[in-house]
């Protein structure tokens, strides 16, 4: 195999070869369910899980519900290591052979058709507590509407932000990279990027985004609460010139181990933050427009 898509003629036989008795109904299952948690995908802009990933899961776990059972036990920045077939005498050995790069997930599920190869390497830890709160919420009360695909609800999130006290925002950005993948790669991988900005003066208690697989448009909906002040760091004060220029430009400046540091009173919203977005950021990122509603 060249790649991991010439694997997939393994895959299949390897998956044939090892469902048990009830296990397709358990793999329908479990992909329906993520798939209307909205962490099916191993696209970029998803960071889910494979079919081929789930599958090999239900192989290990037998049924749906003893998965998310094990899955709600992992603590954050845990790794866990599943090794089917197994490759490894000692699980350890795993973080010695298999590429360091593809070790991030917090699962790591050995490819029973390659020991050299995280099946789940694309799963990021946002996806799995996703996943994780979707999980014990279902175990606690089952219910059929899990199995349903979530939808974005505008008014539970403009009420949410009416009950903090924040603003509620919903921006709608665009690319002119090709639709797919690559499109939903580069919009995930910016409003990201525009969410990490924006917390740097607001606290952001909600974000959901958007992209069907199709067209080069996504939808971000943000809860943002402004802060009362932000806390900006200046030069040490070894540094006598930048330190003159910092107390010229701050007033109440303090120091904090030989550093300068003032404090920042906020008099704009987060919408006027996003307006006043750096463009040439947006274009070097791929990203031609940014429209908030």
């Amino acid at each position: 195999a060249r790649n991991v898509t010439d694997l997939s003629y393994f895959h299949v036989n390897y998956v044939k070869k090892n469902l048990k008795k009830n296990m397709a109904n358990e793999i329908a299952l479990a992909k329906k369910f993520f798939k209307a948690m909205g962490v099916y995908g191993a696209e970029s802009y998803i960071h889910g899980f494979s079919g081929y990933g789930v599958e090999c899961l239900i192989i290990y776990y037998k049924t749906f519900e003893r998965m998310l059972n094990d899955f709600i036990k992992i603590k954050e920045n845990e790794r866990k290591v599943i090794d089917i077939a197994k490759h490894y005498k000692n699980k350890n050995n795993v973080f010695y052979e298999i590429n360091e790069s593809k070790l991030h997930s917090p699962l790591i599920l050995v490819d029973p058709t390659w020991k050299e190869r995280n099946v789940l390497a694309s799963l990021s830890w946002e996806t799995f507590q996703k996943l994780q709160e979707k999980a014990r919420k279902f175990l606690r009360k089952p219910s059929e509407k899990y199995f349903y695909e979530f939808e974005i609800d505008e008014n539970k999130l403009k009420n949410s932000a009416k009950k903090k006290k924040a603003e509620f925002l919903h921006v709608v950005l665009e690319t002119d990279r090709q639709e797919g993948d690559i499109a939903g790669t580069k919009l995930k991988k910016f409003a990201d990027f525009l969410t990490r900005e924006l917390s740097r003066y607001f606290d952001v208690a909600e974000k959901e985004f958007s992209y069907e697989g199709e067209g080069k448009k996504a939808e971000l909906y943000l809860v943002a609460k402004k802060r009362k002040e932000v806390l900006r760091v200046g030069p040490p004060l070894e540094r006598k010139e930048d330190a003159k220029k910092f107390k010229a430009v701050n007033k109440n400046t303090f120091v904090k181990n030989g550093i300068l540091h003032t404090r920042e009173k906020l008099n704009f919203s987060a919408r006027e933050f996003l307006e006043i977005f750096d463009k040439r950021k947006m274009n070097e990122m791929g990203i031609i427009g940014m429209n908030i509603i």
